[in-house]
């Protein structure tokens, strides 16, 4: 806890913060999806991660990344099934951010007339725990398969 020579403040989180946040959480979301376990192989695929910030800033309220894997490498067929998640999350606290992900909280500590800023880490899982939303869409679409050729229909979903 802070001292009387200490005062917490609500500082914005930063860039690098900002990133160990989002990883963090999708970290947690990829550990809840089935198509991430251990046990699962895949040979081929294409992939999009796309991060969209809404920000409460009057000149700048929205910004976009987008990574895709297999640039220019075309695409994987024609009979290929998309599989989708998302995640909705953010924050009203960056200090409540901080501890959720294990990152320090910065405070001014006042010494001998000067303010140093610092930082104090708390335990995070002292803090109150956002809800981590469910995975959406984890149903996977199963192809049916064609009677000729010796198989059987996929059930009806």
């Amino acid at each position: 806890m802070p001292t009387s020579q200490e005062v917490v403040r609500q500082k914005m989180l930063n860039g690098k913060e900002l990133k160990e946040v989002l990883l963090n959480r999708l970290q947690e979301s990829l550990a809840m999806d089935p198509m991430f376990q251990e046990h699962l192989a895949y040979g081929r695929l294409d992939w999009t991660v796309q991060i969209t910030l809404k920000m409460d800033n009057m000149n700048y309220k929205e910004h976009k990344v987008q990574s895709k894997g297999r640039e220019g490498d075309g695409e994987i067929g024609a009979g290929a099934e998309t599989q989708e998640f998302k995640i909705e999350d953010g924050f009203t606290s960056p200090n409540a951010a901080r501890v959720q992900n294990g990152l320090p909280v910065p405070i001014d500590v006042r010494q001998g007339g000067r303010t140093e800023e610092k930082g104090i880490q708390y335990d995070k899982n002292s803090a109150p725990k956002a809800p981590v939303a469910p995975v959406q869409n984890l149903t996977p679409k199963l192809p049916q398969i064609n009677p000729a050729l010796g198989g059987v229909n996929a059930p009806k979903r």
